[in-house]
């Protein structure tokens, strides 16, 4: 049985994490999780949408969620609703809520995310 990861102060280097490719236009690391640092607090990633992707349904049960739209921008469906993520802005993301983007520009958008509690499988 392998180790069991204390916490401690880390330093990731964002080449070192493991890509995660739902589809062929979005890309997502996770750079602080349960696995890769052993937060239990908390999750902290980057994502990648190209232009026109994704476009599948998100919802977290028990975790809060927050985006930083750090390049580009993304629409937001939730709740029958639609609102823009700009560059610059950021949006928060109740438990429970189900939602879904769409990079809505012509170039690639990167999100900055944080969910808190982290998800189990994070």
């Amino acid at each position: 049985m392998g180790k069991k990861m204390g916490k401690e102060f880390r330093v990731v280097n964002i080449n070192e994490v493991e890509e995660i490719l739902p589809n062929p236009k979005l890309r997502i690391r996770r750079l602080v999780s349960r696995k890769n640092v052993g937060s239990d607090k908390l999750t902290l990633g980057i994502g990648y949408s190209e232009p026109g992707g994704p476009a599948f349904e998100w919802s977290y049960a028990e975790n809060d969620e927050a985006y930083y739209m750090l390049k580009g921008k993304i629409m937001i469906y939730y709740n029958d609703k639609k609102v823009e993520l700009r560059e610059g802005q950021a949006a928060f993301f109740p438990a429970g809520i189900k939602y879904r983007i769409v990079n809505s520009g012509t170039e690639k958008a990167i999100v900055i995310y944080a969910l808190a509690p982290p998800p189990l499988d994070h």
